[in-house]
């Protein structure tokens, strides 16, 4: 699971379908850190080279019934986010 989305870099550059991999989640039932890894494409991703960066977020998870696992609540949360307004799940 990743997402995908254009990344603008720092220089002003346009990297088109970029591909966004939660690498770590911490925490517990009242606040979840996600660290999710930037790469140029899933292969880059895979390979762990080429990194273009990295975003932090923190959320509360949902411990109910039924919930989804902390990864995917993860994933959903970050597509929330304006700044993820428009990325695909790949």
């Amino acid at each position: 699971m990743a997402l995908r989305m254009d990344l603008e870099h720092e220089s002003g550059m346009v990297i088109e379908g970029a591909y966004y991999k939660v690498a770590s989640i911490s925490g517990g039932k009242d606040s979840l850190f996600v660290n999710c890894e930037i790469y140029l494409n899933k292969e880059a991703a895979d390979s762990g080279k080429a990194r273009l960066g990295h975003i932090s977020q923190a959320f509360k998870p949902s411990v109910t019934e039924g919930a989804e696992n902390f990864l995917r609540q993860a994933y959903i949360y970050l597509k929330a986010l304006p700044e993820f307004a428009g990325a695909e799940d790949c």
